[in-house]
């Protein structure tokens, strides 16, 4: 099984090589002068800022991980494995598309020794609190209003803080779920 994932994994890559390749060929090619010319007029400190915003949400997303993780695996996970996992996963989004997300739960479950299956369970339910997060933040987005009046401007606003709140709600009792699990089993 394992080296039919490698296979296609790498089957798939070189495709989207190729294609990226061919297409750069058919468009006449790339011009490295206005490259270079862009990249050197970067401003060095915001590169650097985006740089440890995203290795900080990688750090973020294996500790997230790891938290869910300690249902399947009490000792002995690795903070490294988590985030190395984390930052391949990503990058096999960027070269896949949404087909990458499964990279990270396998990556994970073999590192640590633990069932593929539970692995892709705590993939859907980051995937669900990831949802509720951003229903959250639309919520409150639409709950400021736009600036014109109206009915519509209060429809929005009411419409956006019910979601939110509803949202907020939905996180409240994925919490509680996780903190009071033998009431769950109830």
């Amino acid at each position: 099984m394992r080296r039919i994932l490698v296979c296609f994994l790498g089957g798939v890559f070189l495709l989207v090589l190729g294609a990226g390749l061919y297409g750069r060929w058919r468009q006449g090619g790339v011009n490295w002068e206005l490259m270079t010319r862009e990249l050197a007029s970067l401003d060095g400190g915001w590169v650097a800022g985006a740089a440890g915003l995203a290795i900080g949400s990688y750090v973020v997303r294996a500790l997230r991980w790891g938290v869910m993780l300690a249902a399947v695996k009490k000792q002995g996970r690795r903070f490294e494995n988590l985030l190395a996992a984390t930052a391949i996963g990503s990058t096999a989004v960027l070269l896949l598309g949404r087909i990458g997300e499964l990279v990270r739960p396998y990556l994970i479950a073999r590192k640590e020794g633990v069932p593929v299956s539970s692995q892709m369970g705590v993939w859907v339910v980051e995937r669900v609190y990831d949802l509720l997060t951003a229903l959250i933040l639309l919520g409150y987005a639409l709950g400021q209003g736009p600036v014109f009046g109206g009915v519509l401007t209060d429809g929005l606003r009411a419409g956006g803080w019910a979601l939110a709140i509803g949202a907020g709600a939905g996180v409240a009792a994925m919490a509680g779920l996780a903190i009071w699990p033998d009431w769950a089993e109830r």
